[in-house]
């Protein structure tokens, strides 16, 4: 498979409605271009969901609009034809890589301190799941300590309100 538009992300890109414009054509038509390139393995770039053409996928659809008017040939053999070249022109380009080793650097020192951002984090939540443990156990033993005292004290309440109402001569009875 190839990807026609090989160029940086700097180059000016085109929606589908700018490069029928551009050519002359209708959108449908265009779309029947991608489709027999498509067909050949060359891929046109797509970002958010939709095809964006570069200035050489412009060059590349304008190459299949004059072999067509010049030769006469059906569309399938033209976009035959222009992909010949296509083909060639990129096994004859090296691919550049992405990055450049400085890039790589900075990259891997960026990935480093992100490593050892969540390191620090994943301890800051282990200290942090630590404390709310301990303050959880501290308020349960203070609420159940609360609890029995009130029982206690309820106790009690309930023996004065049993002695209160001894009658009067129940009180030298013991």
């Amino acid at each position: 498979m190839h990807i026609v538009s090989l160029g940086e992300s700097q180059e000016k890109s085109y929606s589908t409605a700018e490069v029928a414009k551009k050519l002359g054509i209708a959108t449908e038509t265009l779309r029947k271009y991608n489709t027999l390139f498509y067909a050949h393995d060359i891929r046109f770039t797509k970002e958010k969901g939709k095809i964006r053409y570069s200035e050489h996928d412009l060059e590349l659809m304008q190459q299949l609009q004059m072999l067509h008017a010049k030769s006469g040939m059906a569309l399938v053999d033209c976009v035959a034809e222009v992909t010949k070249h296509v083909l060639k022109e990129t096994d004859v380009i090296t691919a550049e890589p992405s990055h450049t080793p400085v890039e790589l650097q900075q990259l891997q020192q960026q990935v480093k301190l992100l490593e050892k951002d969540r390191e620090q984090f994943r301890e800051e939540l282990s200290s942090l799941k630590t404390y709310i443990d301990e303050k959880l156990e501290k308020r349960d033993q203070q609420l159940m300590e609360t609890v029995r005292e009130m029982q206690e004290q309820k106790g009690i309440l309930l023996e004065i309100k049993a002695t209160q109402k001894k009658k009067w001569w129940q009180f030298w009875l013991k």
